[in-house]
């Protein structure tokens, strides 16, 4: 699985609400990238903006992400109404995959940005 990636932007999510983040695993040679052999490990690590140290939230395969069963170069990360309730302003993310013969890729970064709802009065 030489030279993963993918490509990511810039996201806004409502606080609160539940929202599936779909990403797709490419390699640079254009061959197929398989997620779903055994032994390989999928994990989104969620931290404040610049603060890599500071993790707020990990996921990993079977805890929030899932491996499409159709093209399993797809993964999807949801992040429930529970783990974005309390987020506020800009947070950085992370995906890291581990291969089964233990190398480690971290094809993509990016940024969530949670906004508060307003309630009204």
């Amino acid at each position: 699985m030489a030279d993963l990636y993918t490509t990511a932007e810039e996201m806004r999510i409502i606080a609160g609400d539940t929202k599936m983040l779909p990403f797709s695993v490419g390699r640079m040679d254009g061959k197929t990238v398989d997620l779903s052999l055994s032994g390989t490990a999928i994990k989104f690590f969620l931290y404040p903006y610049d603060q890599p140290e500071v993790n707020v939230l990990t996921l990993s395969t079977g805890n929030g992400i899932t491996v499409s069963s159709d093209d399993t170069s797809w993964f999807d990360v949801v992040l429930t109404a529970a783990h974005t309730k309390d987020l506020a302003g800009p947070y950085q993310y992370q995906i890291e995959i581990t291969t089964p013969l233990g190398d480690i890729y971290r094809p993509v970064t990016g940024t969530l940005i949670f906004v508060q709802i307003n309630q009204g009065s």
